[in-house]
């Protein structure tokens, strides 16, 4: 079936759920990439310790999320300001972060899985749960 309503010529809501999604995504491996090279340049190259580290590089790549899903993921769409959206996105980000904590506490310590298939569970889950709240709650 193709992604096009007949009546109207216009892609239909999951392609552009889907769109959006793909978006999404290329963003999060820039932020990524951004968090984890800061990252490695603070604590490897320059000895800064790893929490200190952590604590400049993680909130790094979310800039570079908000920024990138404001302009081309949801491409501005929303009625909210600007400073709305900057602030709905880092509670988001805080409970998201909050949420992989939990997550990842519940499969290694609670279920005895390993850390690192803890960890690629916990984000996996915060991946749509990131995803849904920025699309119909930041940027909606």
């Amino acid at each position: 079936m193709n992604d096009y309503n007949v009546n109207r010529m216009q892609p239909r809501r999951s392609a552009w759920i889907l769109s959006d999604f793909r978006r999404y995504v290329i963003i999060g491996a820039g932020a990524a990439l951004v968090d984890f090279t800061v990252y490695t340049l603070l604590a490897r190259g320059l000895s800064i310790h790893p929490v200190m580290a952590n604590s400049i590089s993680r909130p790094l790549g979310g800039l570079v999320s908000f920024t990138g899903n404001r302009y081309w993921t949801f491409r501005g769409r929303g009625k909210a300001a600007l400073h709305i959206q900057f602030v709905r996105f880092w509670i988001v980000w805080g409970l998201s972060f909050t949420l992989t904590e939990a997550l990842i506490w519940l499969f290694h310590d609670g279920l005895h899985w390993e850390a690192l298939i803890s960890k690629l569970c916990a984000e996996g889950t915060a991946v749509l749960f990131n995803f849904l709240m920025q699309k119909y709650w930041t940027f909606h």
